[in-house]
């Protein structure tokens, strides 16, 4: 039976009743066919729907943390291992508001464990399966890699640091990695 990336997760960690690092979570949702991707970093897409399930419902999120890229269920009640996040991080709107498809992909990157860089499709797929802009256009993974270059090139020619870090094959990071 396929399901949401999140619900598989959580039916694998009920499974195992033990915490699991994203990678290993993500070799047995796939190994049970419980959840379907054409992704090219499943592993990646687990781990980022995880920790932005965690930052948008905190307490309320079904997951928790216990270590860096393991996740259980919080309802188990373990002892809750913490990421340390700068100020500057944006934060999911309230209610019906929406972000730019600029910040959504910044907040997908700040999400990504390891500051692990992520394919353009890949982020414009979280964006959209977590609802985070308004989009009616047939291309929107085509919309955000546009931007983010055009973001890149126009704060490079002002002088200014861009947020993104182009990597080459669609890979995209945040600039604020690299310190």
């Amino acid at each position: 039976m396929v399901m949401d990336s999140l619900d598989a997760a959580e039916q694998v960690l009920i499974k195992t009743a033990e915490p699991l690092h994203y990678q290993e979570l993500t070799d047995l949702i796939l190994g049970q066919d419980l959840w379907e991707t054409e992704g090219k970093t499943p592993d990646a897409s687990i781990n980022a729907r995880l920790a932005v399930d965690i930052k948008k419902h905190g307490a309320l999120s079904r997951f928790m943390r216990t270590g860096p890229g393991v996740f259980a269920l919080r309802e188990w009640g373990l002892e809750e291992y913490f990421v340390q996040r700068k100020a500057s991080v944006p934060t999911r709107p309230t209610g019906t508001e929406k972000l730019s498809f600029t910040d959504a992909a910044e907040l997908i990157l700040d999400s990504a464990e390891e500051n692990r860089p992520l394919h353009y499709r890949e982020i414009t797929d979280l964006i959209l399966e977590l609802d985070l802009v308004v989009t009616e256009g047939l291309t929107p993974e085509a919309t955000l890699y546009s931007l983010i270059l055009t973001e890149i090139r126009r704060k490079t020619e002002r002088g200014d640091r861009p947020r993104f870090v182009k990597y080459g094959q669609g890979l995209v990071g945040l600039r604020k990695w690299m310190g």
